[in-house]
């Protein structure tokens, strides 16, 4: 993990520093989303380290458990780029002398680890020794604070609108290792593309593909209409939940579960311990779900007794539940 704790005083500080000072108005607008949220604080990595340290210090704790010629598959999931090619999955394999069968990259938003975890399936048919490994890595954070670079300028409600999500982003670097001889994964997916365009973070030519779009109003910028997306996908994701899940005692291990799901928690078929830790370190994107159940096997606070199931709604917009297997013993 990072280790610059931010708190929200410290995001208004970087607020009213880059929109030369916010409106009362505006400000209560944040504080009353942070609330609604569960938003308290976030980590970013401090001024002298960089996003690569951070990911090979995660490397070297994993090396020290697993042979390197065992892992057969690498993928890189992460929202967060720096390369258009080659594969960063293949850069982080000539970094390590890792020498898989298949190195590549995907980009599925914040449903990128779970999306992996659907593609090794394909690859485990045949029931191979040997591990995948998935690489989120999180760091969408400038060295001024700037994300993708401007949601700490804000200059209007209507751009409050949609900038807000940037505001609990946190930083994170997560290595998931799965096992290929593992047993498949029970779980249902549904994609919602008629919502594709309420989250987004569109290149500098990004008009080249998407023109005369009325929820994008700026390059290289996170734009994220949360409220048009739990329009378009709520109920569905409600739904799509208690039909899976209806009855069943579970773990659930939510990306980026915030106090409005409690909100619904009448409409729900099934009894879920929620495993989530929002609130700690923001929304860390891909590394969400599998910093999750890191953070609760360090204090104890997955049931055992219960099967632990991941579920995402992502940018697409697209909702997946996924019963996982876990092996917690690497420390």
């Amino acid at each position: 993990m990072p280790t610059s704790l931010i708190s929200n005083a410290d995001v208004f500080e970087l607020l009213n520093a880059n929109s030369k000072k916010l409106p009362s108005s505006m400000q209560e607008e944040i504080e009353s989303f942070f609330d609604a949220s569960g938003a308290v604080q976030r980590f970013w990595r401090a001024t002298d380290r960089e996003p690569q340290h951070v990911l090979q210090e995660t490397a070297a704790r994993m090396f020290r458990h697993i042979d390197r010629r065992d892992i057969k598959i690498v993928i890189y999931c992460s929202a967060s780029k720096y390369f258009a090619e080659p594969a960063h999955a293949s850069i982080f394999c000539g970094i390590n002398n890792v020498a898989p069968e298949y190195a590549f990259d995907i980009s599925d938003g914040c449903m990128g680890w779970l999306t992996s975890l659907n593609i090794i399936e394909k690859f485990c048919l045949n029931k191979q020794e040997g591990y995948a490994l998935i690489i989120s890595h999180e760091f969408p954070m400038g060295r001024n604070g700037a994300v993708y670079p401007k949601c700490f300028n804000i200059s209007s409600h209507t751009q409050l609108k949609y900038k807000l999500p940037a505001l609990t982003l946190g930083e994170a670097c997560t290595l998931t290792l799965v096992k290929m001889d593992a047993p498949s994964t029970q779980g249902i997916r549904v994609e919602l593309p008629s919502g594709a365009e309420l989250c987004t973070v569109p290149y500098r030519n990004y008009n080249n593909f998407l023109w005369n779009s009325s929820f994008i109003f700026d390059e290289e910028e996170f734009h994220a209409h949360y409220n048009e997306m739990s329009k378009v996908a709520a109920l569905k994701s409600i739904s799509i939940l208690n039909k899976f899940l209806k009855g069943k005692r579970i773990n659930l291990v939510p990306h980026s579960y915030t106090r409005s799901f409690e909100k619904l928690s009448d409409l729900l078929s099934f009894h879920p311990k929620i495993v989530n830790y929002f609130g700690e370190y923001g929304n860390t994107a891909t590394s969400s779900i599998p910093l999750n159940i890191e953070i609760a096997r360090r204090r104890g606070a997955l049931d055992h007794s219960r099967p632990t199931y991941a579920w995402c709604a992502s940018a697409g917009i697209k909702v997946c539940i996924a019963e996982l297997k876990l092996n917690l013993s690497i420390n």
